[in-house]
């Protein structure tokens, strides 16, 4: 391994305390629920929207819902849980359902380190100025893609 992969590793830490919380909501709730939760503590996120005709709560029905997935820091999870708990209804709704773990046991996903001032989206269409930011072609595409969707 070369000394500029190591320096980048360093650069791009695991999420070792951070949470994953998961769950199924009403379709269409996504955007509204992410929008009503505090900006600050969500790290990352994704939804889609989809529709069961197989299920067996739909019954001859097609069964529509959201799968939404969010990244926090450890110290926040159980706050946001708490919050999407009440924004999903998950005590109200038939098939609302969340969960969370950690996310070092379900992926090997990473952030690559970025100034705290943030990062400017020209840097992604240059690669001289990503590999002067210090980050790599991955990188780079997690980075477009989560500009992307937001």
């Amino acid at each position: 391994m070369s000394e500029t992969e190591t320096d980048t590793q360093k650069k791009t830490p695991t999420l070792l305390h951070a949470k994953l919380i998961g769950g199924v909501i009403a379709r269409g709730e996504s955007k509204r629920v992410l929008e009503a939760l505090p900006p600050g503590k969500i790290m990352a996120s994704e939804y889609v929207s989809i529709r069961n005709a197989q299920s067996t709560m739909a019954g001859e029905n097609w069964e529509e819902m959201d799968l939404l997935r969010l990244v926090v820091r450890a110290d926040d999870a159980e706050d946001v849980f708490a919050q999407l708990h009440e924004l999903a209804e998950v005590s109200t709704r038939e098939g609302v359902y969340l969960y969370q773990h950690d996310v070092p046991r379900c992926t090997e996903y990473t952030l690559p380190f970025l100034p705290e001032e943030g990062l400017a989206l020209s840097v992604l269409k240059d690669p001289e100025q990503a590999r002067e930011m210090g980050l790599d072609d991955e990188q780079v595409a997690q980075l477009k893609t989560l500009a992307q969707n937001e």
